[in-house]
């Protein structure tokens, strides 16, 4: 009777044991799980800015590919065209011919090689921009990656360990038994 109980009592105790050490195995792995989720978060807000920048441009250029004409709406654009528009008024002033067709002739070169100008330097400015936009996607899908490889793997190792406590478990109480049927089986007349 002695041996039995204390069979049991052993299977008990290790039982324990190891349903303590997958309670500490769990708890680590929802708590490396939390930091990943946390650096993953992080991460991506850090290059929101980057991201939606990108975005905003797309639309921009989108925008222009569509109305060429709203390029008159950038505000580099006005500045640059009054400017050039100004320098031309005055030299031609200068040499007294300010409303000759010379000068309206100038005038409206300029205006259209300054268009035709500007709207590609603002359609690369913004293709600059959308390209740190796709930087930006680029690594926050590297994070993300990583988090899901990383959570996996967590997941996965918790599972075995719960798996391997099962079975231990199970083990060990199955040895108990049998322990104990043996050791009655040894008592009987």
């Amino acid at each position: 009777v002695m041996n039995t109980s204390g069979s049991v009592g052993s299977a008990y105790l290790q039982n324990r044991g190891a349903k303590n050490a997958l309670n500490a195995q769990t708890n680590a792995t929802n708590s490396a799980n939390a930091l990943q989720k946390y650096q993953y978060d992080t991460t991506r807000a850090d290059y929101a800015p980057y991201r939606e920048a990108g975005a905003a441009a797309i639309g921009r250029n989108n925008n222009l590919l569509a109305n060429p004409s709203s390029i008159t709406q950038d505000p580099s654009y006005k500045f640059g065209l009054t400017q050039g528009q100004t320098a031309i008024d005055r030299s031609a002033a200068g040499r007294g011919g300010l409303y000759s067709g010379a000068t309206l002739k100038a005038l409206e070169r300029y205006g259209q090689d300054y268009g035709g100008t500007k709207l590609n330097e603002v359609f690369n400015r913004n293709a600059s921009m959308a390209q740190l936009g796709a930087t930006g996607t680029a690594g926050t899908a590297t994070a993300g990656t990583n988090y899901a490889n990383q959570v996996g793997n967590n997941t996965t190792g918790l599972g075995n360990a719960q798996a391997g406590n099962a079975l231990y478990s199970g083990n060990q109480w199955s040895n108990a038994l049998n322990g104990a049927v043996s050791s009655y089986r040894n008592y009987q007349p």
